[in-house]
């Protein structure tokens, strides 16, 4: 995990200070002043309680301009939920602030509590309303991501404000990386595809469609009211007869904007594969509204060290928002898709995907290992392809240590 980490915190910063244009020519910034994020379940080592104090999440904020902000979140123990403020001031542009904080009062819960399966999901916070969620307020424009750092699991996003979000969303995840023991029971090593919404405005109402069986009310169509700040979690169902049940295409409308997030408690990539490395997937999800026509995908950059393990290329899928979609991959007709339908290919070679109607593209990076030791060499990753729609003239990057923080 440590290898690769910062090139995941690069990759995932690659959209900070871009703009949004869709096919109207509209034109978004994921620079604001008001965003709402949440930290779905990640898997925590608790090795004589050594790692589980040292678990940090962290949010990012920078600013061109010197501004003051404030960080509110929720403490969770219990029954019991706290409100929390921290105040902060950036006095140089483009100075980096830092918030850490311990995980275990403020992340969701899954029903895999970090290698124990939780059958009673009234003990977790899978498809309840939940307050674990961090609001940032800055005075002036910036830009803001989180890191969900481990120590053997970790991944960061950008977080877009709230003036980018949408109603109508299609989640983008991957399958579940389910496990058996002897006996055919799920195995503490099952994790599930997962994604979370969170609710940025006063009663607002949420209709669910998954495209796979969730960990509570399985195929059921759910609707949901959330308040500000409130957060809901679904995670797959995962059994000895579905152990790759994956989220993806899951089809979400709300009547107010809301933010959502899609990934994975943490997964080998491919799922199941014997390469024992594995991370979880963390990434805010674009609106519909969005979405362009066309994304340029470039392989990444590959291991200089010799006798690795998996030699196959990486993937990319491509979704589709309307029925009768067709995907042209360098102009050439791949796949014809309906809502919710995604293709996935290998990922080889730089090119153009081009479609009819609005596509959202994701790359994702798989597992690395030595073959003779199958030491850890490179861990999992998924990332967001901004629309060719969305491009802009420049943009800041930023790189993380992920340093542990203790408390």
């Amino acid at each position: 995990m440590k290898i690769q980490l910062t090139t995941k915190l690069l990759l995932a910063t690659m959209l900070i200070l871009s703009s949004f244009t869709v096919l109207a020519q509209e034109q978004f910034e994921s620079e604001g002043t008001d965003f709402w994020l949440t930290f779905m379940p990640n898997y925590h080592n608790h090795i004589q309680g050594i790692y589980e104090s040292r678990d940090s999440l962290y949010i990012f904020i920078t600013s061109k301009y010197p501004t003051k902000g404030i960080i509110y979140y929720n403490e969770v123990v219990g029954n019991n939920t706290t409100p929390k403020e921290h105040h902060f001031e950036i006095t140089q542009p483009n100075q980096i602030y830092t918030f850490p904080i311990c995980y275990k009062k403020v992340a969701l819960n899954g029903f895999n509590n970090s290698g124990q399966i939780v059958n009673n999901l009234s003990e977790t916070d899978c498809e309840v309303v939940s307050q674990k969620s961090f609001r940032v307020v800055t005075e002036e424009k910036s830009t803001v991501y989180a890191l969900d750092y481990a120590e053997m699991t970790a991944d960061a996003f950008i977080v877009l404000p709230v003036h980018t979000l949408g109603k109508e969303y299609f989640v983008m995840s991957y399958n579940s990386d389910g496990r058996t023991e002897f006996n055919q029971q799920i195995s503490g090593q099952s994790t599930p595809s997962q994604f979370a919404i969170v609710a940025v405005k006063d009663n607002t109402n949420i209709t669910i469609y998954p495209k796979v069986s969730t960990a509570k009310f399985g195929m059921d169509k759910q609707n949901i009211t959330l308040n500000q700040g409130e957060v809901y979690l679904v995670q797959t169902k995962i059994t000895p007869d579905s152990l790759r049940n994956d989220l993806s295409g899951t089809h979400i409308v709300a009547d107010k904007e809301i933010a959502v997030f899609g990934g994975h408690q943490r997964t080998s990539l491919p799922a199941n594969t014997a390469v024992i490395s594995r991370d979880c997937l963390i990434i805010q999800l674009i609106s519909v509204h969005l979405w362009g026509r066309n994304a340029i995908i470039t392989p990444f950059a590959r291991p200089t060290i010799h006798n690795l393990s998996n030699n196959l290329p990486d993937i990319y899928r491509v979704m589709a928002a309307k029925n009768n979609t067709t995907i042209y991959v360098n102009e050439t007709t791949v796949a014809n898709l309906d809502a919710g339908e995604f293709y996935e290919a290998e990922l080889k070679e730089v090119a153009l995907i081009s479609s009819n109607n609005p596509i959202m593209v994701a790359q994702y990076k798989k597992s690395e290992a030595l073959t003779a030791s199958n030491n850890v060499y490179g861990d999992p990753l998924m990332l967001i392809v901004p629309p060719v729609e969305q491009y802009k003239a420049d943009y800041i990057c930023y790189k993380s240590a992920g340093k542990n923080w203790q408390h």
